[in-house]
């Protein structure tokens, strides 16, 4: 019956022109936004060890760009597995690396392209979460905000970001998780074999 619905899945996608520029890395933070209309559908999957246990997490993430410098995000997670004791981690602007429902509003405030394929852009993130479980390492786990900015270089051949942001949780019954900041580089080449229009590679 799985493969009934994956086969519906992947025939209905086909019927649907989706503009895709714009898309970036997934695991660290980036600047490209989505042209006006233009949307965008990921399922990741993810996996955080310790020691003695690992979680295993898919998580879905769809994007909408509301105007060229404008795109709002929605990702939600499918946990096959949780760690008793997370960790506190993000890794990404995309998408927490926990079972937190996400959503987020991204701005480019600055572009500039000097040439054909090639320019300089920062942009500004802010997100909101909701947490899947009451509990997250024996904290009482709550509602969280989440800011990030991200700069840097894109061109057909090489791409460069760097960017940090802050995830802040709110107190719940009288317990509240540790703020979280965090950084990233992201550096990236595309070979001459991967530069033909598609459908070549």
């Amino acid at each position: 019956m799985k493969n009934y619905f994956l086969i519906l899945f992947i025939g209905l996608s086909t019927l649907y022109k989706v503009e895709a520029q714009g898309h970036g890395p997934i695991y660290g933070l980036q600047t490209p936004t989505l042209a006006k209309g233009g949307i965008i559908m990921n399922a990741s999957g993810m996996s955080i060890a310790t020691e003695d246990e690992a979680s295993y997490m898919l998580r879905y993430t769809f994007f909408y760009g509301i105007t060229e410098d404008l795109q709002v995000t929605l990702t939600t997670p499918t946990v096959i597995e949780r760690l008793e004791n997370a960790p506190r981690t993000r890794g990404n602007s995309m998408m927490p690396s926990n079972g937190d429902i996400e959503a987020a509003l991204w701005y480019r405030f600055f572009s500039n392209a000097f040439g054909v394929g090639k320019r300089f852009e920062s942009t500004a993130i802010l997100g909101v979460s909701a947490p899947t479980e009451d509990v997250r390492g024996q904290v009482n786990v709550g509602n969280s905000i989440h800011g990030a900015i991200s700069t840097g270089y894109a061109s057909r051949t090489w791409y460069a970001w760097l960017g940090g942001g802050y995830q802040y949780y709110f107190e719940k019954d009288n317990e509240q998780l540790g703020d979280l900041p965090y950084a990233s580089m992201v550096i990236g080449y595309r070979p001459d074999v991967f530069m033909g229009d598609y459908p070549k590679p």
